[in-house]
Order: C-alpha cells, then sequence, then structure tokens
C-alpha cells in the first residue's frame, strides 16, 4: 500500500468496470420511483464487465460565482445535466425488491464495446471512458446529499479499501496477518503540474491542487488503518520527487527504496510463511506410524467435505414428497440388497440422495450410522481404491476397530466386506454414494462388482447413477440392487421451486417473464435445467422485453447459449481454453496451473492484448476473477491432492465442453500434451512462435517441498505433479516420455511410493501396458 491517492484503476470496482462489475447498494428512503425523486430506495448496479480504457476519473466540479441568483441558476442547470445521464444510464428495475435503478450493460448505448474492428472499439471505449467520469462526478458530488455521508462513502470507497478492509477482518488479531508498506512522497505537493503527478495522487484537472474531496477521504483511510495495526507492522518509506516522478532507473534513491522495499517485503513474507509451518509442525514418528496417522486425518477432512456438501444440497431441496415416499418405503423393505436410483442427467440425484440421507435417521430403527460419499466432490473418490480406502477408516472409526488396511484393491474390498458385519440392531449403518457414472476405469469400477449384491443385516446401501436406461443396462444394474427411477418435476415442484428461489434472492418477474420461465422449464423438467434458467433469469430487468430473452429447451442447449455469451464478452480464445482445462485436467485445475497454462497461450495472450490493449508475459488475475463471477454456479472449487481446484459443477456441462470444443481426438491429445509439459518443467508455447513469458514467472513444480529445520527434515509431496504427470503423458500418448521420465526414474518412483504408495506406481504400470 502507497502513500497517496490511488488513480481510476484503484476506484471502487462497483464503480469502475474495467476492475469488475459486481452491483453496490445504498439506499435513501422515499415514495415515487423516479430519479429526480431524493426518496426512493435506491440501490445502484453495474454493467457487464468489460475494459474501459479510462485512465482518470475527473473531480466534481462546482462553478464559483459572486452572485447568489447566476449560482442558483448554474446550480439548476448543473442538476438537471447531472439527472439527465442518470437517468439515461440507470433504468428502474422493479424485478428486486425492493425495486433499484440499474445501470445500464455499455452496450445499451455504445454497441460497438465488443466490436472486431480496433478503432470502433476504441471510439466507444472512449465514450464510455468520458461518460463514467461524469457518472462519477455526479455521484461524489450528490451522493452524500442525497444519501447519509456514511452511504456515500461506502459507495465511493477504492478498490484497495475494500481489500484492505476484507484483510483486516480475517480471523484472529491483524498483527498476525497484515502488514503495511507505506511510500510517502516528501515533496509531492510542489510537483503537482508535473505530467507523472496523477500517476500518484489525485489532482485537479485543470489545476495543480489536490483534488480535496479525494485527498480527504483517502487521509481518514490511512487514519483507520493506523487505529488497527500496530506501528511494528507498519514500514515507512519517505521518498523524495524526481524528474520522472518515481523511476529507479533515472534515480538512485529511488533505486535504493525500492531494493530496500523488495528486500524488508521477503524477509517479512518469509519470516510469516515460516512462522505458520513452525507452528503446524507436529513431533516426528516412525514412516509407517506416521503415513497411518496422515490418512486418518485425509479422511476425516474428506468426510467433512462431504458432509457439508450433503447438508448444503438438503437445506435447498423443495419437492419431490412422492420420491422420497417412495425411497423410505424401498429402504424398510430392501431385503438385504442396495438401493440404485436410476435417472437421467439433471435429474436431481444429487439432492434427493442427500436429503434421504438426512432424513433416514427417522426411517431406520436405532443409532443409524452414514458414511455419505458424493463421487467427485473430492478428487479421491473417483477412484474405486481410494473411496474404499475412505469408507475402511471411516467406518472403523465409526465401530472403533482397528485401522491398519492394505493399499491393495483385492484386501482393501474384503475388509470393506468384513467391516459391514459390525453393524447391529441399535447402530444400524446407512452407506451412500452419489454419482457412480463419476468413478474412473480403474479396477473395472463400471461393472459394479465390487458393489456387494446381498447386504448383511442392519446394513443400507443406496447408490445413485446415470445411465441410459436400455433394456440390456436395465437388467445388467438390476443384477446389483433394486432399481427405483427418478421421475422429472411436476408443473407444481416447478413452480414451487421457482417460487422459492426467488423469495430468497429477493426478487420478482413481470408476468411474460414468469410465463417464458415456467414454459421452458416445463419442456425440460429436470432440477438442473431449471437451476442454470433460473441463474440466466437474474439477468433480467423488468424492462426486458420478452422478445429479447431466449431460452433453450434443453440443457445441452442451455449450456451452449451461456457458453455463446460468455465468449461474446470475456473472449473466445479465453472461453475456450478455460473450458478445456477445467474438462481435460484430472480432477479439476488448479489457480497457479490456470494461470501459467493460460500464459503460455499465445492464442489467449493475443486476445487479451486486442481486446485488452495491455501487453502482458502473465496472464492477468482480473480477468479471471470476472470470468469465474460469470460462470457463478457452473463452477466449484473440489479438494483433490491435498490442494483445492476448479471444476465443473456438473459432469453435463464438461460433456458438453467436450463436444463443442474437443470433439476431435487430436485436440484433446494436444492440450493433455500442453499440460505434461508443464507438469514435466518444460513448457510448450501453445498457438503461437514467439512468447514473452518467462519460466520464472511459472509456479515452480518440484516433487516435493523441503523444510529443514536443525536435524529435522519435512517434505511436502507434490501430488498434483506426481499424479498429474503420468495422466496427461498416457493420455497424450507420450509412451516413450512416461517410461523414460516415470516408470525409469528412480527419483519420480521414490518419491510416488513414499508420497502416496507402491499400488500407485503399479497402477501407472499397469495403465501404460494396457495402452501399448
Amino acid at each position: 500500500m502507497e502513500m497517496g491517492v490511488q488513480q481510476q484503476r484503484h476506484r471502487n470496482p462497483k464503480l469502475h468496470t474495467g476492475t469488475q462489475s459486481a452491483g453496490f447498494h445504498g439506499e435513501s428512503h422515499c415514495g415515487k420511483s423516479d430519479l429526480t425523486n431524493d426518496s426512493v430506495p435506491l440501490r445502484v448496479e453495474l454493467p457487464e464487465s468489460c475494459d474501459t480504457g479510462a485512465s482518470e476519473i475527473l473531480p466534481p466540479h462546482i462553478p464559483q460565482t459572486n452572485n447568489m441568483n447566476d449560482a442558483r441558476t448554474q446550480s439548476a442547470t448543473d442538476l438537471g445535466k447531472a439527472i439527465g445521464l442518470l437517468q439515461e444510464w440507470y433504468m428502474l428495475d422493479e424485478n428486486c425488491i425492493p425495486s433499484v435503478y440499474r445501470l445500464q450493460p455499455i452496450r445499451t448505448h455504445f454497441r460497438d464495446i465488443y466490436s472486431m474492428d480496433p478503432s470502433r472499439r476504441q471510439h466507444a471505449r472512449n465514450n464510455w471512458s468520458s461518460s463514467s467520469k461524469k457518472l462519477y462526478s455526479i455521484l461524489q458530488e450528490y451522493a452524500p446529499l442525497a444519501l447519509s455521508k456514511e452511504t456515500a462513502s461506502n459507495l465511493l470507497q477504492t478498490v484497495i479499501e475494500c481489500e484492505v478492509k476484507q484483510g483486516l477482518q480475517t480471523k484472529g488479531p491483524p498483527e498476525d496477518h497484515c502488514h503495511w508498506f507505506k511510500r510517502y512522497i516528501t515533496d509531492i505537493q510542489y510537483n503537482l503540474s508535473t505530467e507523472k503527478a496523477s500517476d500518484y495522487t489525485d489532482v485537479c484537472p485543470r489545476k495543480p491542487e489536490f483534488n480535496k474531496p479525494l485527498y480527504e477521504a483517502h487521509t481518514r483511510f490511512l487514519e483507520s488503518i493506523h487505529a488497527r495495526l500496530r506501528h511494528t507492522n507498519i514500514y515507512e518509506y519517505k521518498v523524495s520527487w524526481g524528474r520522472d516522478g518515481i523511476n529507479p532507473h533515472l534515480n538512485r534513491s529511488h533505486l535504493f527504496y525500492t531494493q530496500q522495499l523488495c528486500n524488508d517485503f521477503q524477509k517479512t513474507s518469509i519470516a510469516h510463511f515460516n512462522r505458520n509451518v513452525g507452528s503446524q509442525t507436529t513431533k516426528r514418528v516412525s514412516e509407517g506410524r506416521s503415513r497411518s496417522q496422515a490418512t486418518k486425518n485425509w479422511v476425516k477432512e474428506e468426510v467433512l467435505e462431504h458432509v457439508h456438501h450433503c447438508q448444503t444440497l438438503a437445506a435447498f431441496f423443495i419437492g419431490r414428497e412422492a420420491t422420497l415416499l417412495n425411497l423410505k418405503e424401498s429402504l424398510q423393505d430392501s431385503k438385504q440388497k442396495p438401493i440404485i436410483l436410476l435417472g437421467a442427467v439433471g435429474c436431481g440425484k444429487s439432492a434427493l440422495m442427500a436429503k434421504a440421507s438426512l432424513l433416514a435417521s427417522d426411517w431406520v430403527s436405532g443409532d443409524l450410522r452414514k458414511a455419505v460419499r458424493f463421487i467427485g466432490i473430492t478428487g479421491e473418490t473417483r477412484n474405486i481404491r481410494l473411496l474404499l480406502r475412505s469408507l475402511c477408516f471411516q467406518l472403523a472409526e465409526i465401530y472403533n476397530k482397528a485401522t491398519f488396511f492394505s493399499e491393495d484393491f483385492s484386501e482393501l474390498l474384503n475388509d470393506f466386506y468384513s467391516l459391514l458385519e459390525f453393524a447391529v440392531e441399535d447402530r444400524p449403518l446407512l452407506i451412500s454414494l452419489d454419482g457412480l457414472e463419476e468413478l474412473s476405469d480403474d479396477y473395472n469400477a463400471g461393472n459394479l462388482s465390487w458393489l456387494p449384491r446381498e447386504l448383511p443385516k442392519n446394513v443400507y446401501f443406496i447408490v445413485s447413477m446415470s445411465v441410459e436406461e436400455t433394456q440390456a443396462t436395465l437388467k445388467k444394474v438390476k443384477e446389483h440392487g433394486d432399481i427405483l427411477h427418478i421421475p422429472p418435476l411436476s408443473s407444481t415442484e416447478i413452480e414451487k421451486m421457482i417460487n422459492y428461489l426467488l423469495k430468497k434472492d429477493q426478487r420478482k418477474l413481470t408476468a411474460d417473464q414468469w410465463c417464458l420461465l415456467l414454459e421452458a422449464c416445463s419442456a425440460c423438467p429436470d432440477p438442473l435445467y431449471l437451476q442454470c434458467a433460473y441463474r440466466e433469469s437474474l439477468n433480467w430487468q423488468s424492462s426486458t422485453p420478452v422478445s429479447d430473452i431466449f431460452l433453450p429447451q434443453t440443457l445441452h442447449q442451455l449450456y451452449s447459449a451461456i457458453l455463446t455469451r460468455l465468449e461474446r464478452e470475456h473472449g473466445g480464445e479465453l472461453v475456450k481454453k478455460v473450458a478445456g482445462l477445467l474438462t481435460l485436467s484430472r480432477n479439476g485445475v488448479t489457480f497457479d496451473e490456470l494461470t501459467d497454462l493460460l500464459s503460455l497461450d499465445q492464442m489467449v495472450m493475443q486476445e487479451i492484448q486486442q481486446f485488452q490493449n495491455v501487453s502482458l508475459s502473465k496472464f492477468p488475475l482480473v480477468l479471471w476473477i470476472k470470468l469465474h463471477r460469470d460462470l457463478k454456479i457452473h463452477v466449484v472449487e473440489c479438494r483433490t491432492d491435498n490442494t483445492y481446484t476448479f471444476n465443473w459443477a456438473h459432469s453435463a456441462l464438461k460433456l458438453n465442453c467436450l463436444k463443442r470444443y474437443f470433439l476431435s481426438k487430436e485436440s484433446q491429445l494436444s492440450l493433455h500434451m500442453t499440460i505434461a509439459s508443464y507438469f514435466l518443467g518444460k513448457p510448450t508455447i501453445c498457438s503461437g512462435e514467439s512468447s514473452n513469458w518467462n519460466q520464472e514467472e511459472l509456479t515452480s513444480q518440484p516433487l516435493a517441498w523441503v523444510f529443514k529445520k536443525n536435524a529435522e527434515v519435512n517434505r511436502v509431496f507434490n501430488l498434483r505433479k506426481l499424479n498429474g504427470i503420468p495422466y496427461h503423458l498416457l493420455r497424450s500418448n507420450q509412451m516413450s516420455t512416461m517410461i523414460t521420465d516415470c516408470l525409469f526414474n528412480f527419483d519420480f518412483l521414490l518419491h510416488k511410493a513414499w508420497g502416496l504408495s507402491i499400488v500407485s506406481v503399479e497402477e501407472d504400470l499397469k495403465a501404460t501396458m494396457m495402452l501399448e
């Protein structure tokens, strides 16, 4: 953080669409629905994300005159212009409760904002830049009069204020996690007329003076930080103005300042990191016992992930009373056979499983113990061996049995069957497994041979899956348990769900919009389609005519429409690449992997340079934030490989992206090859011959991170690399590289056996032999 008011790119993201365009809210109370009425509840929303190219926001200008009558006339004229501009850009949206004035999309008045013609696009940006400056000036001048000063202050706070407030609110004392590197330019007030001054502080546009309102607001902001943070966490640097502002290339004192700042930041960060790592270390134990304890801890964390997901799904479960009743009766009369829920993609299997898992305690007598897994919520559940190992540890914990299990699949399966026998009448057991179609091909998990056909007494087993309901498939599935089909939503359930969502989000729709949404959901009566269609309806304003609204009548077509909109607003190459990484990466993609691989894609970087008017070697974080925000419910964070990855929320969207972007085998092979090369530390430049990237800017990918403290050495294994290299090499048909860099690489084999298990190495070997 630096001393000096920030320029426009640091303004409130709620006011500057180049940063982000989430809505901001301020309220004043009144009666009429009119912008000229100062008592209407006012809640202001922003246009869609778009780089405006604006570099400065004009400060408010209040004309001075000695003639009071002239002043009143001038003020009335200015007020009329201000109201006119507000009415041009803000429209009353009665779909919100209470009603809001919403800032219209930029393309409403400047249709060339997404033009492929650079000159037309730049002209539209310049026009929007001018309008945004005027809007900001109006809000800055009149918001304190129309709203309370506190509300106006919150409305106009800068990006850095938002970030600092969020950081200071983190759990624990601020001194434990907050450090302030504060620069103070001692003589900037004498250099406000220079060209560079506006880069460091807010200057009035036509005279060399501080913008007083912004300067005072920034001073209050600095004082608020001083009040929250100890002086030991504040590092202050005084520097004088130079010929070119602050330039270490031209001024030796500036070079000394930047070096000192960087050194202090590095020392502080390393000390902070080491302190946190040191506080989490435990006493060293034997290797075998350490591995067993680590597995126990991992299982406990995984169980919590699935329990939380179960509770979240069940909390928003609506309707389906008849289906729940059928499931209850089937469970009570299960005759020691598993119950298999079958339904189409998006029919609501997961929500039904979650609700049934919570209600089962009322359906079954005794102190029911439960083990719930939603396959895909954690990456390890996709592997049947790891899934069984996790269940074995949980069942052993439930019934207080020994917790030493083999890593071998056959032995784990026997252990799993044996543990089921410990369920007794006063402590029966329910195992719920959702989404069996998400299981990988390892150990032929898809044929369900691992699923017990006959259950011990006091054991209940519910699984769900999506399959093509052909006669042959149904006959095969029926061999493993009793089938219960999940019906589509009824018209009553559809209305009930939409009304619930509208009430929860404090929204309503016009009569025509309601009929259109209801008609679309009735044509595709699945909960997933309803959820996606409803999310699209959040973009509808009360003034939006139904002629401008289109809701395709199948889930596949709806996903295609959503992707088309994202391509238009964020760039086709960017959306395609992100979709590819989410679709083809093993169990999703981490943030660092995503930004690194996007940085290596020249088509993506050229698109950014063309549309954002910037030339960067590293993919800008703000563009992912915008896209992630617009993806909304379609992307989730999943726990896998001791970290978190971004992944599609539903397999239906994954299949849609495969058909849309990677229909050919060659395109899939190419992306798998790119990801494999990245993990191997040999990144390839995609779709281009030249690049500005620097390998030092990429995230380090060692086999393990080593921490040494005195004579003790601790290793954190890079499971993303240990699992990712074989996975992507095999799927890109790089057999020779697989053999040399994995199967006959002692260092790799040692780390994989050490960090995972010998069985994991055997799985890689078997997978390679099968492909060859």
